[in-house]
């Protein structure tokens, strides 16, 4: 069975819709995680500059930014990724 030429165009503007929504989504994300990391960084300074911080509580916060931050890096990383293919396949 034949693929039509208007099939090919329908599967291709699907391909790209998903794209688009796929670069959407991390891009919230992303902004999400970024926003996330500013608090947890800014409760990271108000226990520190406590008389006695609690340095269990600062560890914590500190893995919590080490951990936020990879995550962001792997989003930015596969948001890179999705774009090239989106350039390549829909452009």
């Amino acid at each position: 069975m034949a693929t039509s030429e208007a099939e090919v165009q329908t599967a291709v503007r699907g391909g790209c819709a998903l794209f688009k929504r796929m670069i959407a989504n991390l891009e919230i994300r992303i902004r999400d995680e970024r926003r996330r990391l500013a608090v947890i960084e800014a409760s990271l300074r108000k226990v520190e500059s406590q008389p006695k911080p609690d340095p269990a509580l600062i560890e914590q916060l500190k893995q919590s930014i080490a951990s936020l931050q990879s995550q962001i890096e792997e989003d930015e990383t596969s948001l890179a990724d999705i774009r090239i293919d989106f350039e390549m396949f829909c452009t």
